[in-house]
């Protein structure tokens, strides 16, 4: 009875289907999901704030035309006997003011504060970018982790069941006098081992899926759809051992990128504070009405070029710029950052698949060398009928290595997401372009 099903359980481990390749789901679906990540929502929401103030800023340097009036209504009034005091604008009146003001040249100062705000604008696209790739990151890892909890759950409940009808065994053996107690103990405590990784495994699967469902509104159905994207991102493990244990250098293109346009920007505000410095001047043009209530028979046109220029200051333009190239060298440094803290990461990355590597190829060779055991305990069963313990304790580590080899798929496409993602190669990998607009 035990070898039978025992016979049943390698035969259902060893023909499962492995994890192949799989069209990609439905792009729409995950980036909606994403999309509504409230991480995601926020930086979204900064990168088209940055859009709108820069056609405010543009809006502000051209053209402004604005109306307004000038009034005299006598409330009340005395006059004495000299005329010369009063004259024909000592009466009530309204006039009509139009004036159009339009800054002439400034030496680049608000073309400079455009650019600033501009290359803000894309180190917040690119920031957006880097978020939405992190949180995609993390919906795909979470699903693997769901996926792999299942199939270990599976089996651990196969292997359970196998553990159940060799206790039976034994108890009936030891009920008719052939066998110990001492047995039955053992197989049982080697059950409850199995039940605690059981359910050690099963409240881990909970979380990932409370995770998923606070983080990303997740149906079950939908989780599955999220895995078979996962499926499609197959990257070959030669490439990835090739990239992370020969030390190739970790993609970082949009990090930098995000840094060389805030110092770009960084530098046009310099820029701008320089050409503040220096005079500038704005065209005037006035309209006059003279007293509407009358009608607009009387009327005056007339313009003007201003010039101003600061002369002191306090010392407060000299500080702007200080502060202005003091962050400016915060970015190199960020610069230096961003390589160490991707190069500590391919390393750990690069750990974590030596050790699933060595892992997998050790569980394979006990495997070969269980399974020889198994045979040759076996066969003393059939000759002494003595072993069945010995032989329940080499099937639960038979399992217990086809488990682990059977696990591999699912870490490797852990591995896989968290390589594409170190790289920022993911939202590529996936024909994902999320849009700020």
């Amino acid at each position: 009875m035990i070898r039978k099903a025992l016979l049943l359980f390698l035969t259902g481990i060893l023909s499962a289907p492995p994890i192949m390749a799989a069209d990609t789901t439905d792009s729409s679906f995950l980036l909606t999901k994403v999309g509504e990540h409230p991480d995601v929502v926020e930086k979204k929401n900064q990168a088209r704030l940055k859009g709108l103030r820069i056609r405010e800023m543009v809006a502000e340097d051209g053209l402004q035309i604005n109306l307004s009036t000038k009034s005299k209504l006598s409330i009340i009034g005395e006059y004495g006997d000299n005329a010369q005091r009063i004259t024909d604008r000592d009466r009530s009146y309204i006039d009509g003011v139009v004036t159009a003001q339009k800054v002439l040249y400034d030496f680049g100062r608000s073309e400079f504060d455009i650019s600033s705000e501009k290359r803000r604008e894309k180190a917040a696209q690119l920031e957006y970018i880097d978020v939405y790739e992190q949180t995609m990151r993390s919906l795909l890892a979470l699903s693997i982790d769901v996926a792999r909890l299942e199939r270990q759950i599976t089996s651990l409940d196969r292997t359970i069941e196998i553990t159940s009808k060799s206790i039976e065994e034994l108890e009936l053996r030891f009920s008719s006098g052939v066998g110990t107690v001492v047995d039955v103990r053992r197989a049982q405590l080697l059950s409850l081992d199995l039940e605690t990784d059981r359910k050690s495994a099963y409240r881990e699967h909970t979380l990932k899926l409370k995770a998923l469902n606070e983080e990303f509104n997740l149906s079950s159905e939908e989780i599955k759809l999220v895995f078979g994207a996962v499926q499609g991102l197959v990257v070959e493990e030669d490439e990835i051992a090739a990239s992370l244990l020969n030390g190739h250098e970790v993609g970082s293109e949009r990090s930098l990128d995000r840094i060389n346009y805030e110092k770009s920007a960084l530098r046009s505000q310099i820029k701008s504070l320089r050409a503040a410095e220096q005079p500038q001047l704005s065209g005037v043009l006035t309209g006059m009405v003279y007293d509407v209530t009358r009608g607009v028979d009387e009327y005056e046109l007339y313009g003007g070029v201003n010039l101003s220029m600061p002369l002191f200051d306090s010392g407060l333009s000299s500080s702007k710029k200080r502060s202005l190239l003091h962050q400016i060298q915060l970015q190199d440094d960020a610069v230096v950052m961003v390589k160490n803290q991707k190069r500590m990461d391919a390393i750990d990355l690069a750990k974590r698949y030596q050790q699933l590597s060595l892992q997998t190829r050790s569980s394979r060779e006990r495997v070969i060398n269980l399974q020889e055991r198994l045979s040759q305990v076996a066969q003393k069963i059939a000759m002494t009928g003595e072993g069945l313990l010995s032989k329940l304790q080499t099937a639960l580590e038979l399992a217990e290595a086809e488990r682990s080899i059977s696990m591999h798929p699912y870490l490797m496409h852990s591995i896989n997401i968290d390589y594409l993602a170190l790289n920022e190669q993911l939202l590529g990998k996936m024909s994902v372009i999320p849009l700020t607009q």
